[in-house]
């Protein structure tokens, strides 16, 4: 860290919450910082060479409060999927928060994520300097917005991201790090990403005034539109600007790229289409129609599209989870956006202008590995010990992505290859039941041979309206080696030669006496299937994922024999996997 940085922040900082007047670029001049950066507060914030050291004092129980927040896929993907865009969750909670030794009071900090970044031992943060104040800010910013980089064992792929990202033209958001400590406990280091909100829209766009939205598992197709939030003007309901998009993919051709550029700016698109690509994006939208924002500024008229999400990037070439096969290599158009310029030829054509255009001016091989080592070398000190070894083998994964992607692209570039596969369906997921019950039995009975004879159980399973008839239960529990989980198992006699199986896996730390638990695939996942013993190997069908209810431990431990008692109700879902 850069001493002289520090003192300048300290010197340009306005966030005691005093009566101090607030500057013009303080209180959120649209000024570009590239043509006047003295009124910029925020530069010294987003030094590339320094690690900000944040303390977060708050009540204890706040805190715990504050991290066992969570959200399940249930919430995204349930019953009001497609409907609104998901709700959050998280609420803020009063701080004092120190930044390098300036301490800024009656701070907001609340917990942030969607599925992959969500942690109770190391959430990432939102840190809202004017949550309780609106005229407080520090260094000319509002907020911050910390990472925990779960997804990136080597926390350097964010920011070498969106730098490439702004390379290649798009606005993106600035990017270095942050230690962190909360009550006293050292929580590691965290990667502090610019949010994406007015003063970003004013560092790039000459009027931020204009709408923006963010996209998560959104697409511009009949029935999708409404999972977009507005993050600005979110008191004007008005959104026909983002829904006039949905009519247009239905245009011949002729008419579809004309009418497009009207709305969009279609080769900014195509930038980040190729950039998603090239750096591997797999959850952003081309791929997955996730993670990303779009901004209609209201000089031009048209939308731009900005990344978001990105900490999943430069990873191997695989199928997905959701996928039957693996994409090309040199394209992806699952997006309808993507997947209509992709099918018109001369904006196909565009399409891989761009990608030789970045492959050649942007993904410059030395170059990146150069600030990896950079920021391997400003890093390495503030990652706790216990991470050591995944952050080298990390660094090693991003340097081998590095070393073999253009060779990856050019091994299959000419080949143009055709997109005739249907759009996937939106990941929404039926409700197709209930299920509840209770349990006894000893941990170590899992892989017992006679279950109906083991513990005891009641259970109750509805599904498409029909509940079974369940005779003799039982009741088992152990270790699954497999996935590293404590399990609860539910046994139930539906036919003389078949069986109906509720099973709980719960992640063992929270595996306790006492736990009340949400089923939430995080902590808590479970399903429904039912044996047929008439068939032998005996044939086994998932019925249902269960989520969106609560599991309680009367009684657990994972020790030989230890007692394992309690109930649960849940919601029964169509399987997902």
């Amino acid at each position: 860290m850069q001493r002289c940085l520090v003192t300048l922040l300290l010197l340009t900082t306005f966030a005691c919450g005093d009566s101090t007047p607030q500057s013009a670029a303080d209180a959120g001049s649209s000024v570009d910082a590239s043509t006047d950066p003295e009124v910029d507060l925020t530069i010294p914030m987003f030094d590339k060479d320094r690690v900000i050291n944040i303390s977060i004092d708050m009540a204890p129980a706040d805190w715990d409060s504050l991290r066992f927040q969570t959200r399940s896929i249930f919430d995204v993907l349930g019953s009001s999927c497609l409907e609104d865009p998901p709700e959050r969750p998280f609420t803020y909670f009063p701080a004092t928060v120190t930044i390098d030794g300036d301490v800024v009071t009656n701070v907001g900090v609340r917990k942030k994520g969607f599925f992959g970044s969500l942690s109770e031992t190391k959430p990432s943060l939102k840190v809202k300097f004017s949550e309780y104040d609106d005229t407080q800010l520090y260094s000319g910013m509002k907020r911050m917005t910390l990472n925990n980089s779960i997804s990136d064992i080597s926390y350097v792929k964010q920011c070498i991201g969106y730098d490439l990202f702004r390379q290649a033209g798009i606005p993106s958001p600035r990017c270095n790090f942050a230690t962190i400590e909360v009550n006293g406990q050292n929580m590691g280091l965290y990667v502090h990403v610019e949010s994406i909100k007015k003063r970003f829209i004013a560092r790039h766009f000459d009027d931020n005034d204009g709408n923006l939205y963010e996209g998560a598992l959104s697409d511009f197709r009949p029935g999708w539109v409404n999972t977009f939030q507005k993050k600005t003007n979110k008191t004007n309901p008005d959104r026909s600007d983002i829904e006039a998009l949905v009519p247009l993919m239905s245009l011949s051709d002729s008419e579809f790229v004309a009418e497009l550029e009207k709305q969009v700016d279609v080769e900014q698109f195509i930038s980040m289409w190729a950039a998603e690509l090239i750096m591997m994006h797999a959850d952003g939208y081309a791929r997955n129609t996730n993670n990303f924002y779009m901004y209609k500024d209201p000089t031009s008229g048209k939308f731009t599209f900005i990344p978001w999400g990105i900490d999943s990037i430069m990873f191997g070439d695989v199928t997905l989870s959701w996928e039957d096969v693996r994409p090309p290599v040199t394209v992806w158009a699952e997006g309808v956006l993507a997947r209509r310029l992709y099918n018109i030829p001369a904006t196909r054509a565009r399409y891989f202008a761009k990608l030789d255009d970045l492959l050649t001016n942007v993904w410059d091989e030395d170059e990146i590995h150069s600030e990896v080592t950079r920021m391997e070398q400003l890093i390495e000190d503030h990652v706790i010990t216990a991470e050591l070894d995944q952050f080298q083998a990390g660094l090693n994964m991003v340097r081998d992505f590095i070393d073999g992607r253009r060779t990856a692209i050019n091994n299959e570039l000419g080949t143009e290859p055709n997109w005739g596969t249907t759009l996937r369906d939106p990941w929404c997921i039926a409700t197709v039941g209930t299920a509840s019950g209770s349990f006894s039995t000893t941990f170590g009975t899992l892989d017992d041979d006679d279950p109906l004879n083991e513990g005891t159980a009641s259970m109750s399973v509805t599904i498409n309206g029909t509940p079974y008839t369940i005779g003799l239960t039982g009741a088992l529990s152990g270790h699954d080696e497999e996935s590293g989980q404590a399990v609860v198992r539910l046994v139930g006699q539906i036919d003389t030669q078949k069986l109906l199986l509720v099973q709980l896996a719960v992640n063992e730390t929270a595996f306790v006496t006492g736990a009340s638990l949400p089923i939430d695939w995080l902590d808590v996942s479970g399903y429904v299937l039912t044996l047929d013993f008439s068939v032998m190997p005996a044939d086994v069908q998932i019925v249902g994922v269960v989520g969106d209810g609560n599991l309680t431990l009367d009684s657990a431990g994972t020790g030989a024999g230890a007692t394992v008692a309690g109930s649960f109700t849940a919601t029964v879902y169509e399987p997902f996997f």
